[in-house]
């Protein structure tokens, strides 16, 4: 199943970014997500996240895709619960987030997620910026945010449209032909795929 026109390329909203409507996925994990182009104002904010991060070719964009997982838990809350949930869902968008990767650098373009708990670039070498999951669904597709506290500080939080608090955001990156990004996203993944991939590098 898939939300708005199915990830056809949409009308873009006058001060949007989006490129691509908002996908649902539920194979092989529950995962939304969006295309947008990455705005000139945060790519120079991302060059400090991701030093390897360059242009791949003549026709070649930087593209920011916010992911969001739905939860079981609400993640306004602290406790075993959804400290137990957020490391499942951080592992699956890992796994995910590396079979969309090797897809992309197979097209001959560039492609790394952050850490959602670091802000760090995950698969390529981290430079000293960080990327705030939160911060860029408020940027772009203009999600609302909470604050809350966190460990004696306070921090936000995104609220989904539906799932509200109990949602999981993180994000991929990549630099190529829009195309071939778009493919390398909405190609289903195989249960061999999935299996094959892991936490580890």
């Amino acid at each position: 199943a898939a939300m708005g026109d199915e990830g056809d390329r949409q009308t873009r909203a006058k001060g949007t970014n989006i490129l691509h409507a908002t996908r649902f996925s539920e194979c092989p994990i529950p995962l939304e997500y969006t295309v947008c182009e990455c705005p000139r104002m945060l790519m120079r904010e991302l060059k400090p996240v991701f030093p390897e991060m360059a242009p791949t070719g003549v026709n070649a964009c930087a593209f920011i895709i916010p992911t969001c997982q739905p939860a079981q838990t609400n993640l306004l809350e602290t406790g075993p619960d959804q400290d137990r949930e957020k490391d499942e869902l951080l592992e699956k968008f890992i796994r995910w987030a590396r079979i969309v990767r090797t897809r992309v650098l197979a097209g001959g373009g560039w492609c790394d997620c952050t850490d959602p708990a670091s802000g760090q670039a995950q698969f390529t070498t981290a430079g000293p910026g960080i990327y705030s999951d939160v911060s860029g669904l408020e940027r772009l597709l203009k999600y609302d945010t909470q604050l809350v506290g966190c460990n004696g500080i306070q921090c936000r939080v995104a609220l989904h449209p539906r799932w509200q608090a109990s949602c999981y955001p993180a994000t991929i990156f990549a630099v190529g032909v829009e195309e071939a990004v778009v493919a390398a996203l909405q190609e289903p993944i195989s249960a061999e795929e999935w299996d094959a991939t892991s936490m580890s590098d």
